[in-house]
């Protein structure tokens, strides 16, 4: 657009130019028309005066007249014109000059017209005058008398009447040169100043356009052609800015679905470079830096990978990998090849599999825990009938013995599968729970009265200490008082005879915590991460008979009221489980 400006005022300045050249050169040619008019009207002017002095000193040369008659006839004749008259012999002798004494005049036979006229009978020049002092213009005739040698007979004329004249056309045609160019100089401005300047406003709205301002309209709209342009600019720039609105709604949707998805989506180009990348891939990728036009080598280290994203641009077709992360995390990876994608070409899902691999890992364990679990007192029951079929059931006292040992068994059983129904409600949330303003004094004396009998008979201490003024939580008093049981009868089971047991609550952080130290064995530092998982046993087998669900139905209880639990503990010195839950908005 600013080419196009420049060769329109280009041109514009070239018609002037043109304009101007051609007056200037047709005064040129006026002036030199004129000027070889008037030479040549004065020369034909001069011409026909020489014929009618030569006609005059004619009869004076018949008659063979002295130098003086024939002069004082020539300044007779000249007294009378406006040029002047002179008399040439052949020798070049003046005989009469209209002006000037020809005494003292010099010889003319070397003057030019002279000499044609005496080779021709008629010359012509113009030249400068050594006498005058001044530029004439010349015709010389000659005239034959009697037989004698011809005689010259010459008329002159100045040419400053004519350099005049001509001076005065000549400024009169650069004057109006002068006038025309500058009329056609303003003209042109003023045509085009209406030229250029709707074009200057067209290309700031197309430079405006080309840097993405569309909303700027070309205003207030041209005249004639123009104006025509304006139209077609400003609506050319309405579709533009619908156009890109629409694209940016959905560009805007398309990330907006992107990075509210739980999967990581990337895209890659020909080169294998990330073209992109939605939050939650950056998320699973654990880059903090801009994944775009890194490689996918550098933003996924994995053989793995690489290899699925190969075989899927050679086949045309998905592939999957699994790809292990620092940190224990798995990624479940989907490359899909893309179709006229322009520069993407291949598509990447990748999906957390972490938590489904550790509750696969978890449900296996589940399974090999409960057989493990069921397959000894199995084999204990099994054992004892054998051993009854074979002959102790005639033995009362032996029979005895082993119907006990059955029947502990039998308990046992019935425990670990009530154990793993309340479990099993409770992560489900299938199990009654209610949520309500609860005072945690009355729960834990209840539990700590319900576990003394059992205290007393291994000759411990059980001790309750309630901080006065304690708020109440919002929970369930029933379940409540069974996650308190639970780490009670632990307690008691770990801790040797004459230890103590100890719970106590006060309040912390806006929540009551509740805490039960003991005195007993303790655990093993190793051991604590895994205390609360399902059927695991941190005891000895001499000392565990419990089924390993206790802690893991404590763990559901308390943090479905939004609460946490923990352990310390030390080795031979005992343990303090805790748990807490926030008190009760007021």
């Amino acid at each position: 657009m600013v080419e196009m400006l420049g060769s329109v005022r280009l041109r514009i300045a070239a018609f002037v130019l043109l304009i101007v050249a051609a007056f200037a050169a047709l005064g040129v040619y006026v002036v030199r028309q004129v000027d070889s008019d008037m030479r040549a009207n004065a020369e034909a002017y001069l011409g026909s005066q020489a014929s009618v002095v030569a006609n005059a000193v004619r009869p004076l040369l018949e008659d063979g007249a002295p130098q003086p008659a024939i002069d004082a006839l020539v300044k007779r004749l000249g007294a009378g014109v406006d040029s002047r008259i002179t008399v040439i012999a052949a020798d070049g002798a003046v005989l009469g000059d209209s002006e000037t004494d020809p005494a003292t005049m010099e010889n003319h036979g070397d003057r030019p017209e002279v000499r044609q006229a005496l080779a021709t009978g008629e010359g012509a020049a113009q030249r400068h005058s050594s006498t005058l002092g001044v530029d004439f213009s010349y015709v010389a005739r000659t005239v034959f008398a009697g037989g004698g040698p011809p005689v010259v007979v010459r008329v002159a004329q100045p040419l400053a009447a004519i350099d005049s004249t001509l001076s005065d056309i000549t400024r009169s045609i650069v004057t109006a040169v002068i006038v025309t160019g500058a009329l056609a100089a303003l003209l042109s401005l003023i045509v085009g100043s209406a030229i250029v300047r709707p074009l200057q406003r067209l290309a700031v709205a197309a430079r405006n356009f080309g840097s993405g301002d569309l909303k700027g309209r070309v205003s207030p709209r041209p005249s004639g052609e123009a104006g025509e342009v304006a139209d077609a600019f400003n609506q050319m720039a309405e579709d533009l800015d619908e156009m890109m609105s629409s694209l940016s709604e959905e560009r805007s949707r398309l990330r907006a679905v992107l990075d509210s998805s739980s999967d990581g989506v990337v895209a890659l180009d020909a080169e294998g470079s990330v073209t992109l990348v939605n939050r939650a891939a950056e998320r699973l990728l654990g880059r903090q830096e801009d994944l775009l036009g890194h490689s996918l080598a550098w933003a996924l280290p994995d053989d793995g990978a690489l290899r699925a994203v190969q075989a899927s641009r050679e086949g045309k077709s998905r592939e999957t990998a699994v790809v292990e992360q620092s940190g224990g995390r798995s990624l479940l990876l989907t490359v899909e090849p893309i179709a006229d994608g322009g520069r993407w070409v291949s598509l990447l899902v990748l999906r957390d599999i972490t938590e489904s691999k550790r509750l696969e890992e978890t449900r296996r364990d589940f399974i090999a825990n409960v057989s493990h679990e069921l397959r000894t007192p199995l084999a204990s029951i099994k054992a004892v009938i054998e051993t009854l079929q074979s002959g102790a059931l005639d033995d009362k006292a032996a029979a005895q013995e082993f119907l006990v040992r059955a029947d502990a068994e039998v308990d046992h059983l019935a425990r670990m599968v009530t154990e793993l129904l309340e479990l099993s409600r409770l992560e489900s949330g299938q199990a009654p729970f209610t949520k309500e303003p609860v005072d945690i004094g009355p729960v834990l004396s209840r539990a700590v009265e319900r576990m003394r009998p059992q205290a007393e008979r291994k000759g411990l201490r059980l001790d309750l200490d309630i901080a006065p003024g304690l708020p109440t939580i919002v929970g369930d008093a029933e379940r409540l008082e069974q996650a308190t049981v639970n780490l009670l009868d632990n307690a008691v089971k770990f801790t040797p005879e004459g230890g103590s047991v100890r719970v106590s609550a006060r309040l912390a952080d806006a929540a009551v915590e509740v805490e039960v130290t003991d005195t007993g064995i303790g655990i093993a530092r190793e051991k604590l991460p895994r205390i609360f998982e399902r059927f695991y046993k941190a005891g000895s087998s001499q000392v565990d008979r419990g089924t390993g669900l206790g802690l893991a139905i404590v763990k559901h209880i308390i943090e479905s009221f939004g609460g946490t639990v923990s352990v310390d503990s030390t080795e031979g010195q005992g343990s303090t489980f805790r748990f807490s839950i926030p008190v009760a908005d007021s």
